[in-house]
């Protein structure tokens, strides 16, 4: 409930792969639902690409911007995935999600 009123965070994907060196896209799909509120809203869907570390097995974290109007007593949905037929996603291999880290502004702690 600290959440500084229609402020917007940031998303940081943790990602790893048995091959380095490559880019992947992750998309990232936000959406804040109130108390009450349908869940089966729209959200709004950021793409980001990210080029791996050089050396396979290596831990990659990606910023993503989470453009979601945040309000307190809310819930941020968060959805994840690879898009893997993007033109610039080059990895010929699996990207295995390791977390998610979303982050935001708050007016106390």
């Amino acid at each position: 409930d600290n959440v500084v009123a229609a402020s917007a965070g940031n998303a940081y994907v943790y990602w790893s792969s048995g091959t380095g060196g490559s880019a992947v896209v992750w998309d990232v799909q936000t959406v804040v639902v109130a108390d009450g509120a349908v869940l089966t809203g729209a959200g709004t869907t950021n793409s980001v690409t990210d080029t791996g570390e050089a050396v396979a097995d290596s831990l990659n974290v990606t910023a993503a911007m989470v453009t979601a109007n945040l309000t307190a007593g809310s819930v941020l949905a968060v959805r994840v995935n690879r898009d893997a037929n993007h033109a610039s996603d080059t990895l010929g291999a699996d990207a295995v999600l390791l977390g998610v880290r979303i982050d935001y502004t708050a007016d106390r702690i």
